[in-house]
């Protein structure tokens, strides 16, 4: 199995691909960069992509210190392109979901989570994981699962390019 680093490397270089093969402009961020991994420009419009890809059922974010999960992020032209491999990249899906969506999301459920105690009573630490999952159904304590059905609309959502 490849490790993280490739498998990253994968899910932008699929998007690429996708990209260039439907006619859109599209460029490689300076590695150096933290915020954004693609450029893409449909005729006047330019969105910056941040590729998150996974090939297990969890998509894991890090909260900085101040508690914002992404760098210079943007109210428009601002995408995170989900990379789905758990059935490989032949099969694979891509969500292209609203930045300020997932961060909110992402937030939302963190606060949720940790308002509930663990089974034993005792109180859930606040650590800097964010996830969702892309299985299962929402609990009335962990509301980060199910997103596969929650985020369907972003499946392929070509639109939010354009």
């Amino acid at each position: 199995m490849a490790d993280s680093t490739a498998i990253g490397n994968a899910g932008e270089h699929l998007v690429m691909a996708f990209l260039l093969q439907r006619g859109y402009q599209a460029f490689m961020a300076d590695r150096s960069n933290k915020a954004f991994d693609v450029a893409c420009v449909v005729g006047e419009k330019t969105t910056l992509i941040r590729v998150k890809t996974t090939t297990a059922d969890a998509c894991k974010w890090s909260a900085k210190k101040d508690g914002s999960i992404f760098s210079d992020m943007r109210s428009n032209g601002d995408v995170v392109a989900l990379v789905d491999l758990r059935k490989g990249v032949s099969q694979a899906d891509i969500y292209f979901i609203p930045t300020p969506v997932v961060s909110q999301t992402l937030k939302s459920n963190h606060a949720d989570y940790i308002s509930h105690p663990k089974k034993n009573g005792e109180p859930r630490k606040d650590t800097t994981l964010r996830a969702v999952y892309l299985c299962g159904e929402p609990k009335p304590t962990d509301k980060g699962w199910g997103y596969d059905k929650t985020w369907e609309k972003y499946k392929w959502a070509w639109n939010q390019l354009e």
